[in-house]
């Protein structure tokens, strides 16, 4: 079988499944797996179980629910569930602390997502940032 057909069969896979994956994303899990599908499948499945209930746990943690920071965290931390959980709540902490600093109307959920991401949950950066990018703007 072609390593395009196994590539298709497991991102079939994840469609019936409910999750839509990055091409690059089954691409990395097929070439784990030595690319056998049923594992480069449920690899991908289990990876999407876990940032489901990142996302229901910042919830009931009062964190903002991000599907981009909760994505980035991942992936940041290669799915390791243990790593992406402190580094997920770091970066929720930073999030909220950075909402706290800027009191901007204008900053909308996805800039403060962006510049979050761009320091790497370093809130001094990520303020300064924002700062620079609106004091420029007409409000």
């Amino acid at each position: 079988m072609y390593a395009s057909t196994k590539l298709r069969k497991i991102h079939e896979i994840c469609i019936k499944n409910g999750h839509t994956i990055d091409k690059r994303r089954i691409e990395k899990a097929c070439l784990i797996s030595n690319f056998d599908i049923h594992i480069a499948a449920q690899k991908l499945l289990k990876e999407e179980s876990f940032k489901i209930k990142l996302f229901e746990l910042s919830k009931t943690r009062g964190y903002y629910p991000s599907k981009n920071i909760i994505s980035w965290c991942c992936e940041k931390k290669n799915f390791n569930q243990e790593k992406t959980l402190k580094y997920f709540i770091k970066i929720s902490k930073s999030r909220i602390e950075l909402i706290n600093k800027c009191q901007l109307v204008d900053i909308t959920d996805d800039i403060l997502d962006n510049a979050i991401i761009a320091h790497c949950g370093y809130v001094p950066g990520a303020h300064k940032q924002l700062m620079q990018d609106f004091s420029c703007s007409p409000h």
